[in-house]
């Protein structure tokens, strides 16, 4: 399997993608992914002759920061189906990661023709007053300065986000007890927090203040869902949850991203 770089004009600016260089008859898989395409790699590799299409969201990976000073999820996914309208892409089946997952339901309502199946890993609910919060603390401004106070905070954003749920509150109950990943899947992660850290702050506000369960209720096509995004399934009209815990690119095994391409690929194929 060839994969391929390649940044696509937009009107709102240039978004990046990943393209598995493979033919044939099937609808291509657009992939949305948490921080980066890069974190896709695996899963792609693991679907095998499925073609595939990572794109960065705006402000997130090495696509183009978001022109408005006040990003959306809306806006970004505008931004991602002009990206597959200038890459000729017509009906398409769907992936998004955590906040992937999110601007893949927002995708899904804005294309309702062209979107035939959503596979949702960690789009999460959560009321008002939580979205709220996490909006104003979870990610603040990042400070540049002459200290390089940037490069400590991004490192330990991304070391902690394995640590606790969410990062900064740091108390027994919000301990995620899976462990650190490999420091160099950890360094990874926080370059791709760092190309991006003067806007970052407004993409994760972002995230946390789209609604998505208002906006889960409007999606058609059939949905599959990981394990820990179950509780979708009663918003959903067309729902199937898996075994499966979210992919991570960082702490997940060969054998449970391999778990989850065999499922994304049923159903795809068979639903």
């Amino acid at each position: 399997m060839s994969l391929k770089r390649r940044f696509i004009d937009t009107p709102g600016g240039q978004i990046h993608a990943l393209l598995s260089d493979i033919g044939g008859s099937r609808r291509p898989l657009v992939m949305i992914p948490q921080f980066s395409v890069l974190e896709q790699e695996r899963l792609i590799a693991a679907l095998g002759d499925r073609s595939c299409i990572a794109l960065d969201l705006p402000g997130m990976g090495d696509s183009d920061p978001p022109a408005d000073s006040a990003p959306s999820i809306g806006g970004a996914a505008t931004m991602v189906i002009a990206a597959l309208d200038a890459l000729g892409v017509g009906e398409f089946d769907l992936y998004g990661s955590h906040q992937g997952a999110r601007a893949a339901v927002e995708i899904a309502v804005q294309a309702p023709a062209r979107v035939k199946h959503v596979v949702l890993d960690g789009a999460g609910l959560m009321d008002d007053a939580r979205r709220a919060a996490l909006a104003k603390d979870y990610a603040p401004p990042i400070k540049i300065d002459h200290h390089g106070s940037q490069l400590r905070w991004c490192w330990h954003f991304v070391r902690d986000s394995f640590l606790f749920w969410p990062h900064h509150e740091k108390k027994p109950e919000n301990a995620r007890v899976v462990g650190l990943p490999d420091p160099a899947a950890l360094h990874d992660r926080t370059v791709q927090v760092l190309k991006n850290a003067r806007s970052f702050h407004e993409t994760l506000r972002a995230t946390f203040e789209y609604p998505v369960a208002d906006r889960l209720r409007e999606v058609r096509c059939p949905a599959l869902l990981s394990r820990l995004d179950g509780h979708c399934a009663d918003i959903l009209a067309h729902a199937t949850t898996t075994e499966h815990d979210f992919y991570d690119a960082a702490q997940s095994t060969d054998a449970e991203v391999a778990g989850w391409a065999r499922s994304i690929g049923s159903f795809l194929d068979n639903s």
